[in-house]
């Protein structure tokens, strides 16, 4: 049965190349979500993005918590309702990873820079999973909605960090993209796992 907690359980793949390609599914997926060319997107700038990106995680929040009360009631994740719910957050979150990557991208550094914060979402995301191979790193069981709520977080911080401390800005940016990755992770393995049935 599907619980507000034990939602993560589904999730097969953990390991960092799994989540590594499912990143660049989430950020691939957001295109076709946000309708614009990458370029065009770019040139709003890294803070326009981040607060774009504001705006739909703040809809992700809502689909999560959506999604916690009805994944233990409906339990079935072939259920219409369930499956629809799915969809909304696969869609919003993909679309939220994207702008999370463009605003990253945005920002003047190397293209190593770039890739160690690639792997730092992908660790964010192993820990929000709960990869108890990272004993280090893996959080406890968090629902839904605290993810989200986490990677909102995270992004508020970078938001102030740009007047603050621009140092900080990809950090938080990198960690917001991290728990963003492991909800899109949430929805994909669990439409997976309906259709499949």
């Amino acid at each position: 049965m599907l619980t507000a907690t034990n939602l993560f359980d589904e999730i097969e793949a953990r390991d960092e190349a799994a989540l590594a390609r499912t990143l660049h599914a989430a950020v691939a997926h957001g295109a076709s979500v946000t309708g614009q060319e990458a370029a065009e997107e770019r040139r709003r700038g890294c803070g326009a993005l981040m607060c774009a990106a504001a705006e739909l995680l703040l809809e992700v929040a809502l689909l999560a918590q959506a999604l916690q009360s009805q994944a233990p009631r409906l339990r079935d994740p072939g259920h219409p309702h369930l499956a629809e719910s799915l969809e909304l957050l696969r869609d919003t979150s993909g679309a939220s990873a994207r702008l999370l990557w463009l605003a990253l991208e945005a920002r003047p550094r190397g293209a190593y820079a770039l890739d160690g914060e690639r792997c730092g979402a992908v660790r964010v995301a192993r820990a929000a999973l709960g990869d108890r191979r990272l004993e280090a790193l893996a959080l406890p069981a968090r629902p839904p909605v605290s993810i989200a709520r986490a990677a909102a977080s995270e992004l508020f911080r970078a938001l102030d960090a740009e007047r603050s401390d621009a140092v900080m800005v990809p950090v938080h940016l990198t960690a917001s993209l991290g728990y963003v990755v492991a909800l899109y992770a949430l929805a994909v393995s669990l439409l997976d796992r309906s259709e499949a049935r």
